[in-house]
């Protein structure tokens, strides 16, 4: 949190806004147990979350996330408003979109004594981190890396 509100401060003293900073911001939160499912929470960057569930499926497809169900899910409609306290919140407030990756319902065990390491769930993370290594190359437009003699070493990265 300190090196959040540090980031803000600086932005502050800078004179110049998040929003013409940023382009999106990620939040990366409560992940790690088994079968975490994560939705297109409405004040998040639809289109943003819509990619990665979609890369999701293309790896799930290419069996490369087995043991792992899917996790993004990508919902129509809500039926009621679904607000979530957290980091994203001054970044939203000037206007960066937002891709809040956190699980719904929170983990179980959240805030509890056995909120440890032995609750990883290597599948899951394993998953999640490809899911989001392939989607970022693609958000950055990266494929022009796959084009020079490194190639090899940048699809292993992936």
């Amino acid at each position: 949190m300190a090196l959040l509100h540090r980031a803000l401060q600086l932005s502050k003293d800078s004179g110049i806004y998040c929003s013409s900073e940023a382009d999106l911001f990620v939040l990366l939160d409560l992940l790690g147990t088994q079968s975490p499912t994560i939705y297109n929470y409405p004040y998040c960057a639809d289109a943003e979350f819509r990619q990665l569930a979609a890369v999701e499926r293309r790896l799930k497809k290419l069996r490369l996330l087995d043991g792992a169900p899917r996790m993004f899910k990508v919902r129509k409609s809500w039926s009621s408003p679904v607000g979530i306290e957290d980091d994203h919140l001054p970044f939203m407030h000037r206007g960066v979109k937002i891709l809040h990756v956190i699980p719904v319902p929170f983990p179980a065990v959240w805030h509890e004594d056995s909120d440890d390491a032995s609750v990883i769930h290597r599948p899951s993370v394993t998953s999640l981190g490809r899911s989001l290594r392939v989607w970022v190359a693609e958000y950055l437009q990266l494929a022009a890396l796959l084009d020079d003699p490194a190639k090899d070493a940048v699809r292993e990265e992936l």
